[in-house]
């Protein structure tokens, strides 16, 4: 299971734990640390962490612990995700960075709605798109303009009638 997040900004921060539990655990578990790549500045950054310790279906809660330098920390909200072992969506995404056109690469297993959502480092929601017609099983290359985009990193979700998929990217021109 990959891991997403990002941050507005980080002033002293020193590195994230992440957490996990499962629908029958009651207590998080840590399962890895990333360290910051923000400097001593302020800017923000994206940030990734693959999960492969979630064996059987069910739905997984995370949660992400920042620590300061300080060691003061901070929590950020309980996300669930529902694993199941029929993934009706695989994506690619290319090309990564992108300029002026971001292919997308759908595989379906069903025929579904698909909705994107694209998110900058600051969190800021840049588009929200739905598909208005279902996409029947099989594979799709969508195109989306991105030559309104400031150049930076993004994150876009992509979610169908039973998955959702995360992918970073990279706009430079």
């Amino acid at each position: 299971m990959e891991l997403n997040w990002l941050t507005a900004a980080e002033k002293d921060n020193s590195h994230f734990i992440v957490e996990r539990r499962n629908y029958s655990e009651v207590d998080f578990v840590e399962i890895g640390n990333v360290n910051s790549a923000s400097t001593l500045n302020n800017s923000g950054s994206i940030y990734s962490f693959d999960d492969f310790d979630t064996e059987s279906n069910g739905i997984y809660y995370y949660r992400i612990k920042q620590v300061d330098r300080s060691g003061k920390y901070s929590f950020s909200k309980v996300i669930a995700i529902n694993k199941s072992t029929t993934n009706d969506l695989l994506v690619q995404l290319y090309p990564n960075p992108a300029n002026n056109i971001l292919h997308l690469d759908i595989q379906t297993t069903k025929e579904t709605n698909l909705h994107f959502e694209i998110t900058d480092i600051a969190g800021n929601n840049v588009l929200d798109q739905e598909l208005i017609e279902m996409v029947k099983s099989g594979r799709h290359v969508i195109d989306i303009n991105t030559s309104n985009f400031s150049n930076g990193n993004y994150i876009i979700s992509i979610k169908s009638q039973q998955s959702i998929s995360h992918h970073k990217f990279v706009i430079s021109k």
